[in-house]
C-alpha cells in the first residue's frame, strides 16, 4: 500500500475515532433525595461531574450561605424520579468534571416551580433562564433558553463541546434534571494513538520495501 494513502488512512481513522460520540453520562440526582429532600447541601457529585450552587453571594450573620441546593421527589418505585433545584433566587448552579477535565454538555431538563400565567407564576417562577459557557481554549459563551409554561420537565439541547464549566442562573426557582454529559478524549490519547498509526504505517512500509528487494 503507498505509504501516503496509508497515512492518509491513518489520520482518517484517527479523525473519525475522536469524533465518535462518547458515552453519555446522565447526572440525575436520584441518589439525593435521603440528603436533600430537607436539608440543602452545597454540591452534589455523582458520575465524576459536581453541580455546585452560588447561593446568590447571601450572607448569614456576616459568613457566605453554602448550602443552597435541594431536591423533590415524585412518584414512586420505578416511576420514582428526584429533581434538584436552587434555593434561594438569582443564584447560579454551575456543572464542571471533579478532575477539571473538559467535558461536552448535551443537554439538561428544565421545569419551572409554578407553570401558569398567574400572580403565583409571576412571584415564583422566571421562564427565561441563560446559560454560560466556559471552554478549554479560554473563550465564553452565553446561551439563553424559554420554558413553555407547561407542567413537566422540558429538555433542551445544548451541544456544547470542550467545555470547561457551564452555569445557568434563574432569578426565581428553578427544577433541573437529567444533566446529558460526555468526555472529551484527552489530547495524550489522541497522540499516543496517532503514534500508533505512524508506526503501523512505517512498519508496512518497511515490510513492503523489503518484499521487493
Amino acid at each position: 500500500m503507498n505509504f501516503r494513502l496509508l497515512a492518509v488512512s491513518a489520520l482518517f481513522a484517527l479523525s473519525s475515532a475522536a469524533s465518535q460520540a462518547a458515552p453519555v453520562t446522565t447526572v440525575d440526582f436520584n441518589a439525593l433525595n435521603a440528603t436533600t429532600a430537607l436539608k440543602a447541601v452545597a454540591s452534589v457529585t455523582e458520575d465524576d461531574y459536581i453541580v455546585r450552587n452560588d447561593c446568590a453571594g447571601l450572607k448569614l450573620l456576616g459568613k457566605p450561605l453554602s448550602n443552597c441546593l435541594m431536591s423533590k421527589s415524585s412518584g414512586s418505585g420505578k416511576n420514582k424520579n428526584t429533581v434538584a433545584y436552587n434555593n434561594f433566587a438569582n443564584s447560579r448552579s454551575s456543572l464542571a468534571r471533579v478532575d477539571g477535565h473538559a467535558f461536552n454538555f448535551e443537554s439538561i431538563d428544565l421545569d419551572d416551580m409554578i407553570n401558569n400565567n398567574g400572580l403565583l407564576a409571576s412571584v415564583f417562577s422566571d421562564y427565561t433562564i441563560d446559560f454560560s459557557f466556559s471552554y478549554v481554549d479560554g473563550s465564553s459563551a452565553k446561551k439563553t433558553v424559554n420554558l413553555d409554561r407547561k407542567s413537566g420537565l422540558q429538555t433542551f439541547a445544548l451541544n456544547e463541546r470542550n467545555l470547561l464549566s457551564a452555569s445557568w442562573v434563574s432569578s426565581k426557582g428553578l427544577y433541573f434534571d437529567n444533566l446529558q454529559t460526555s468526555n472529551v478524549p484527552e489530547p495524550a490519547s489522541l497522540a499516543l494513538t496517532l503514534m500508533a498509526l505512524a508506526g503501523l504505517a512505517y512498519s508496512r512500509r518497511k515490510s513492503s520495501n523489503s518484499q521487493r528487494g
